[in-house]
């Protein structure tokens, strides 16, 4: 529903460490254990943050990375999941090239589009809003935030959040297609300067 308030309750801690498709965006570290992931979508992750999180010890049963991130911190990291399918965006960089080349992953063009709904500028800094499978749309800061907290904190059925009403007014615009091209590209640019 376009610029609607949504209960923000099924991101409590509970129902976090029951979802069978966890999405984790800029985290460095993660001290929890989620058995019930078998997707884990890793979201502009810092070559220590993948290194940090991506460990059978948390995701004992995962079956699926979706790969939204670039150094992997390890490049031996798919031995830690010898059984995991990964999927990558449909551009070229040498850590998606090789696992794709060794057969242990594919690469999807519509990935980034699945997960990053609009960009925007902040202090001169880009900046995105994601889309968070059974959420919808949200600021990837306050997510961020909010699971921070949420794995840390139980807390009681949260507040309200904000959906981003620039995205819902592109869903059905003319130029759909150009923004979601600019979207991508501006998303995949911003991976490489994070990594530098």
């Amino acid at each position: 529903m376009p610029g609607a308030m949504h209960n923000f309750g099924a991101m409590s801690n509970r129902i976090l460490h029951h979802t069978n498709h966890l999405c984790i965006y800029r985290m460095q570290s993660i001290s929890s254990y989620f058995p019930n992931v078998s997707i884990l979508t890793l979201i502009r992750c810092s070559k220590e943050g993948v290194y940090n999180i991506l460990k059978p010890t948390i995701f004992p049963n995962l079956k699926q990375i979706h790969y939204l991130s670039l150094h992997p911190g390890d490049h031996v990291i798919y031995k830690r999941f010898p059984n995991v399918s990964w999927v990558f965006p449909a551009k070229s960089y040498t850590f998606y090239d090789c696992m794709v080349l060794a057969g242990l992953g594919r690469k999807d063009p519509r990935l980034m589009s699945t997960y990053i709904a609009s960009s925007k500028l902040i202090n001169k800094q880009m900046e995105f809003d994601l889309h968070i499978p059974e959420y919808g749309v949200l600021d990837g800061d306050i997510y961020r935030a909010q699971f921070t907290k949420n794995i840390h904190v139980p807390i009681a059925i949260p507040e309200r959040i904000i959906y981003n009403p620039h995205h819902y007014s592109l869903v059905h615009h003319p130029f759909q297609k150009y923004y979601q091209k600019k979207i991508d590209k501006e998303f995949f640019e911003q991976l490489i300067v994070d990594a530098l």
